[in-house]
């Protein structure tokens, strides 16, 4: 236990989320990376708490939670030895941020946070899906006015196919419930987007007046992008063939099965050159796998792939809605189209407010490979003139830590002003500042 003692005098942030940063990949894990390096910026430590396996949410069996200090790993605790360092440590708090309950048991969460006592401590949560709504993260079927979820993704619901079954009817009350306390308990809620917010407020809309829409990155017009004889000649393959990306990981919600089909795919093969942007695994003689790492190379690394790989198009298939996605803006980033279906959430959302300026939705998958059957149509997408940007971070530390340099905000508005210079081609994108305590 006195592993997890921290020494000096330094100012702590408590953070709470689903996975160990230091190893994980996902947008949660890249929004922590950029936290922690800013708080480090400032002299603040952090101390970063992550469940050892699986639970369940609503679960009560004995548990242990990974801690790391800053990027050191200290080990695994029970969460009444993590309660008394708390208790220990609380009078160097200066705010707690809850980045993603996932894998957590509710009764573990509440018994940690019982540490801080009656301290004035500011509590953050940050909504970076659909999890406090419902107890599967993936919800391809929703109505952001009412907030109902008719149909979930995940196997754990596969019994339980609607939310109108009367045991998942309980079972959502509960659930819901239980986040209900952890809203009342925060001072701010932060969501990654527009897309985000319309829904949560839907769902809890006692709560409506603490969301805020705050996006993980902020784009900084670079340059136009024009496709050139350069362009022409791929990095591995002949001249005049369009060089076609999966930008991500491999996942089935990410649309893994629709790539599968379109790498195997004689036709489509014959007519592109295919790319996996974020790959280590060889698994088609056909895909060129290129292995990037948000760790090493920061809110740019991605962009830089697809610049140094020449790719002409991106496609985002996936399959439950994106309540942020990394992979739009850094493919909007290096002045890339995008094809995506309307299932992608907020990727499907941008697309629309773009225009078309950044790319094109589908209805289905298969009306998105259509698409790409007919290349004279997907080459004339290619050669429309595109902005690039500059990625940076956009870090949120609370409405006490943050400054205005630190961060952009997205506004409360009916249309993400994170978009609207898409569709507005040469207008400079101005950074300003939300009301914040300093």
């Amino acid at each position: 236990m006195d592993a997890i003692k921290a020494d000096g005098t330094e100012n702590i942030v408590l953070i709470f989320t689903h996975s160990n940063y230091l190893k994980g990949s996902g947008g949660t894990e890249k929004c922590v990376i950029e936290q922690v390096s800013r708080l480090l910026q400032r002299g603040i430590e952090s101390l970063h708490v992550f469940p050892s396996e699986a639970y369940s949410f609503l679960g009560t069996r004995p548990a242990l939670y990974g801690v790391n200090r800053n990027d050191r790993f200290l080990g695994f605790f029970t969460p009444a030895e993590i309660a008394l360092q708390v208790a220990d440590l609380r009078s160097r708090l200066v705010s707690v941020y809850v980045h993603h309950l996932m894998a957590w048991q509710h009764v573990d969460f509440k018994q940690i946070v019982s540490g801080l006592g009656d301290a004035d401590v500011p509590r953050v949560y940050f909504a970076h899906d659909f999890y406090s709504c419902c107890s599967s993260a993936f919800l391809p079927c929703l109505n952001p006015k009412s907030g109902d979820f008719c149909q979930t993704f995940d196997n754990s619901c596969a019994s339980i196919p609607t939310c109108g079954d009367k045991l998942y009817r309980d079972h959502l009350r509960e659930w819901r419930g239980r986040f209900r306390e952890i809203f009342s308990w925060s001072d701010e809620i932060i969501v990654p987007s527009e897309f985000v917010k319309q829904t949560l407020a839907a769902v809890f809309p006692h709560f409506e007046h603490k969301i805020t829409a705050w996006g993980h990155l902020r784009l900084t017009p670079d340059e136009m992008k024009f496709k050139t004889a350069a362009d022409e000649i791929s990095v591995t393959a002949g001249p005049n063939k369009p060089r076609l990306a999966y930008l991500g990981y491999k996942a089935e919600h990410k649309g893994w099965s629709i790539w599968n089909s379109i790498f195997n795919d004689p036709r489509l093969l014959r007519q592109y050159e295919l790319f996996h942007i974020g790959s280590t695994e060889q698994y088609s003689p056909y895909v060129t796998t290129v292995s990037y790492t948000y760790h090493d190379g920061g809110s740019m690394a991605a962009v830089r792939a697809l610049e140094r790989h020449r790719i002409d198009c991106v496609v985002l298939l996936s399959v439950v809605p994106e309540s942020y996605s990394y992979t739009l803006y850094e493919s909007i980033a290096a002045g890339i189209p995008i094809l995506t279906t309307a299932r992608s959430g907020n990727i499907a959302h941008v697309l629309a407010a773009s225009h078309n300026n950044a790319g094109l939705v589908f209805d289905t998958p298969a009306e998105l490979i259509d698409f790409l059957n007919d290349v004279t149509r997907v080459n004339s997408l290619i050669e429309i003139p595109r902005q690039k940007y500059r990625l940076d971070s956009s870090v949120y530390l609370g409405a006490t830590l943050s400054r205005c340099e630190d961060a952009y905000p997205g506004e409360a508005s009916t249309e993400d002003s994170d978009l609207r210079f898409l569709s507005q081609a040469g207008d400079k994108k101005t950074s300003r500042c939300p009301a914040i305590a300093t």
